[in-house]
């Protein structure tokens, strides 16, 4: 990649390769530790400063037991801008015109032009693409249905109404729980959202492209998981229709624009003592429907490795209606992260 914004193509095709597991892929799928998953990515580092430089990669795990993993590194600029593939449900009876219905995508570009920009080299002083000197370590916390039942309830007898989601539920208390490992005075969280469905008439879901907005919030030590709750939800609710709809304007790229020129602000204003931890959801994403053949997947994992202070939270497959959240931080702070008593309380935590 040679900016932010081009891409020199070598005609050197892409990192393949092939690994062999000295286990049954059932033994993997009963006994799900994040620890191993990781092992059958491209990109595995421990967090040292890595020389990995493909834009793409894909991993084929072979299994003893005649088993097939496929893993995908990709870069989110290059997959930006990649035909997405067509995943069918049932590949043995698909009613044609509703193939056609279902695999028919709008590019944003049609209605967002690009626009020339007036630099586009990566700031090398940039935190996020400063190589990781740490030794990171990834864990998955499991938040049962039941569990995020009891959290809700706790949040409603504090005094919260029921429409609170059970992702803005489970963020509040893992921003708790990395403010108390990180021992700093603040720490800034950063929400990217999906904003197809918010924008005012919607864009259809299939929309292809980076079409998202950054909603921000920034605490102290002395929150509570309830008012961090509260953050959250204030901050994702200022992202509405009436927000939005400078997008469309005559402006609407200088409008985005200050969006991310806000966050930068935010965490400036805090002074040295303040960090950042960045949230995504996946959830209601259909990458569980996923079918190659073979029936739907049993087990989907969306890893994002190499990268510290960073959480995604994924729809359970083992536990219908509830969310795993798999985290990423250094090892030292992993530690103290997961110590939490209520995070102990309303989850459980793979065998790592």
């Amino acid at each position: 990649m040679k900016s932010q914004y081009s891409i020199d193509c070598n005609d050197e095709g892409v990192y393949y390769q092939e690994s062999q597991v000295d286990a049954s892929l059932l033994d993997i799928i009963k006994n799900q530790k994040s620890s191993e998953l990781v092992q059958l990515t491209p990109y595995n580092s421990n967090g040292t400063t890595s020389t990995f430089q493909e834009l793409l990669a894909i991993q084929i795990n072979l299994f003893n037991c005649g088993g097939i993993a496929i893993s995908i590194s990709i870069s989110h600029k290059v997959g930006s801008d990649t035909p997405p593939p067509e995943f069918l449900k049932s590949p043995s009876n698909v009613d044609n015109n509703k193939m056609k219905k279902d695999s028919t995508f709008i590019s944003l570009s049609s209605i967002f032009p690009p626009r020339r920009t007036t630099d586009d080299t990566p700031d090398e002083k940039c935190v996020a693409i400063q190589p990781v000197a740490e030794k990171l370590e990834v864990k998955r916390f499991i938040f049962t249905a039941s569990n995020i039942a009891k959290m809700k309830g706790k949040l409603i007898n504090y005094g919260y109404n029921e429409n609170t989601t059970r992702v803005e539920v489970i963020m509040g208390l893992l921003w708790k729980c990395f403010m108390a490992a990180k021992r700093c005075n603040s720490v800034a969280i950063i929400i990217p959202m999906n904003i197809r469905q918010r924008v005012v008439p919607p864009l259809p879901e299939n929309s292809f492209g980076n079409f998202f907005l950054i909603a921000s919030a920034i605490a102290s030590v002395g929150n509570n998981w309830f008012s961090l709750v509260g953050k959250i939800k204030s901050a994702i609710g200022r992202i509405d229709g009436n927000y939005l709809e400078k997008i469309r304007g005559e402006d609407g790229f200088e409008f985005v624009k200050s969006n991310f020129n806000q966050l930068g602000k935010l965490i400036t204003s805090q002074g040295d003592d303040v960090r950042v931890l960045t949230i995504g959801s996946w959830c209601k994403f259909p990458i569980n429907g996923a079918n190659f053949g073979w029936g739907e997947s049993i087990l989907t994992i969306v890893a994002i490795l190499g990268v510290k202070n960073n959480i995604v939270l994924l729809d359970s497959v083992e536990f219908p209606g509830g969310i795993e959240a798999w985290v990423i931080m250094t090892d030292q702070e992993m530690a103290l992260f997961e110590q939490d008593k209520e995070l102990q309380d309303f989850t459980s935590l793979d065998a790592s």
